[in-house]
């Protein structure tokens, strides 16, 4: 007489793999997941701070004087700037007498909470 063994359920072998194969595709989806929230922060941050860069040379002529030198502020996010303004000649030895535009070269720096500093550069036209 041979005893057959009905099955009537899974073993604790075959559950504790199901368990083992669901928390590695769970850690996995995790993973992307807490990646991707970073990416999105660095991008805001990005976007906010060349907000903040353009808001600051569009300031350049109407609250901050087209005077050379160094000029500094703050922006919301708390990080500091300073732009640096110099006078340009377009054409070497052009000088025309009537005009009174001159090309200026903006230098803007902008330092994080950690002191390094990015750089950004334009070049404006104000009034003499």
């Amino acid at each position: 007489m041979s005893k057959k063994r009905l099955s009537k359920g899974f073993t604790l072998l075959e559950v504790l793999m199901a368990f083992v194969i669901l928390s590695i595709a769970l850690g996995a989806v995790y993973g992307s997941y807490s990646g991707s929230l970073r990416g999105e922060g660095a991008a805001v941050a990005s976007t906010q701070q060349t907000l903040e860069v353009r808001s600051v040379f569009a300031r350049v002529g109407v609250e901050i004087p087209f005077d050379q030198g160094i000029h500094r502020g703050k922006m919301t996010s708390g990080d500091r700037w300073e732009l640096s303004i110099s006078r340009v000649e377009l054409l070497p030895g052009s000088q025309n007498a009537q005009s009174k535009l001159q090309a200026f070269q903006l230098e803007l720096k902008v330092y994080d909470s950690t002191g390094l500093a990015d750089t950004y550069h334009k070049i404006g036209l104000g009034d003499v």
